[in-house]
């Protein structure tokens, strides 16, 4: 019942057809990193309002669990099978994040008004949700090549973007399960995003990413989304937009910078107000501009603390054997267990 709703796991004919050509390609290496936005996946759940539907919390925490922890080996296997080795990162926290919010008071008020506070109407669903984070953090300790990034302290695409550009090897391949839109923005030639839509699911590049996003074609990739998202804002972050400009209308007053040969096809890491102000427009919300781009792209921010975001995927594997991890998925999914041969597929578990 969850895991129809979740949608998550996407039928292997479908990723071979999406992925089939990037698994064969020489120029990559035997290992892919799979970022699963641990968010995009809970939010499903709160369209069912999960707690009334089954009176018994404690079976929605043992079926939410171990339909996430069955989606991390559900792509696992199907990269095995294609000749890959994996590396699983899940993002997400339960805390608010202070560094942004100090940057953006506002920054995304709603989505912590819903999801974190404890004082409305989806309080029992807070609830089950901080249990079934506890327990996939629990499991992924003792899966190898799995690991929990608690977000908090930057959120989920300063640390995805930290992950690609600094942690992970040059010639992997990088798959983002989402669908938040910002994190559209930390793609690169490797990275690429699926929307995790079922049937319907898509992979979209770096050069694809503002078609994605606005619905309409350009020749302007995935460098200019953090212009893009400064000026349409972010809904999901509470990041407001210039009034009536949409994605769309963002992306035709960035064309025309580029038909005057004022911008180019590259990641500005600061705000290039001077260039945008030369649109009436921009040069008269430029500070609304400068200080969205501030939080959607905060570089000065993951520069600064480094040391503190490397740290965060260093993480050592509790070792056990294959009879181990059978008994505490016994124990902790008597319900609802974990397909322990797929989730440990091609890792040194004996």
């Amino acid at each position: 019942m969850i895991g129809a709703m979740f949608e998550t796991n996407v039928k292997y004919d479908l990723l071979n057809k999406l992925f089939g050509d990037y698994l064969t390609n020489i120029k990559y290496s035997n290992n892919v990193n799979v970022i699963i936005d641990l968010k995009s996946v809970i939010k499903k759940a709160y369209r069912m309002n999960l707690d009334d539907l089954l009176p018994d919390q404690t079976k929605v925490i043992e079926e939410m669990s171990s339909n996430i922890i069955n989606m991390i080996g559900h792509y696992r296997n199907w990269l095995y099978k294609n000749g890959k080795y994996s590396t699983f990162y899940i993002m997400y926290s339960i805390k608010e994040c202070k560094a942004l919010k100090d940057i953006y008071p506002n920054y995304k008020r709603k989505y912590y008004d819903k999801y974190l506070n404890n004082k409305n109407e989806y309080l029992n669903m807070n609830n089950i949700t901080k249990t079934v984070v506890k327990q996939i953090n629990n499991i992924c300790k003792y899966t190898p090549h799995t690991y929990f990034i608690e977000t908090s302290l930057f959120d989920e695409f300063v640390y995805t973007n930290y992950l690609i550009r600094n942690i992970v090897g040059k010639n992997d391949l990088n798959l983002i399960l989402s669908s938040d839109p910002i994190l559209l923005q930390v793609l690169d030639k490797r990275s690429f995003y699926v929307d995790m839509k079922g049937i319907n699911t898509s992979i979209v590049s770096e050069a694809e990413a503002l078609k994605y996003l606005s619905e309409l074609d350009t020749n302007i990739s995935g460098n200019l989304l953090n212009i893009i998202l400064s000026i349409a804002g972010c809904a999901d972050y509470s990041i407001d937009n210039i009034e009536k400009h949409s994605y769309k209308k963002a992306l035709r007053m960035i064309e025309k910078l580029f038909e005057k040969n004022l911008m180019v096809d590259k990641t500005y890491l600061s705000c290039p107000d001077k260039i945008l102000c030369d649109n009436p427009i921009l040069a008269a919300n430029i500070d609304l501009v400068k200080t969205n781009f501030s939080v959607i792209y905060p570089i000065e921010l993951q520069l600064a603390n480094e040391s503190i975001l490397s740290t965060s995927f260093y993480k050592p594997t509790i070792k056990v054997t294959r009879n181990q991890f059978n008994d505490l998925n016994n124990r902790v999914f008597p319900l609802y267990s974990i397909d322990v041969n797929m989730l440990l597929k091609g890792e040194d578990v004996k």
